[in-house]
């Protein structure tokens, strides 16, 4: 069996951990506009299915836009 009190440090620092959830969360918002736009340009005959679409955007953009500022500015 292996002794595992000689393990101290983690694997990941706390600016590498917040530098990934950075990268994984402009990704996420990467895709999600991309996946949104494609949508929104096959399926923009109505406008109102445009509205919905463009409002649907803002609302859930804007809390991945502030993690990511958030997490800008915890790296130092």
């Amino acid at each position: 069996m292996q002794d595992l009190s000689k393990i101290t440090e983690s694997a990941f620092s706390l600016h590498s951990t917040l530098l990934l959830g950075l990268y994984v969360t402009a990704g996420t918002y990467v895709i999600f506009s991309a996946v949104l736009y494609y949508h929104w340009t096959t399926y923009n005959t109505d406008e109102r299915v445009s509205r919905i679409t463009l409002i649907t955007f803002f609302v859930s953009t804007f809390p991945l836009l502030l993690t990511m500022g958030l997490i800008l500015l915890t790296i130092e």
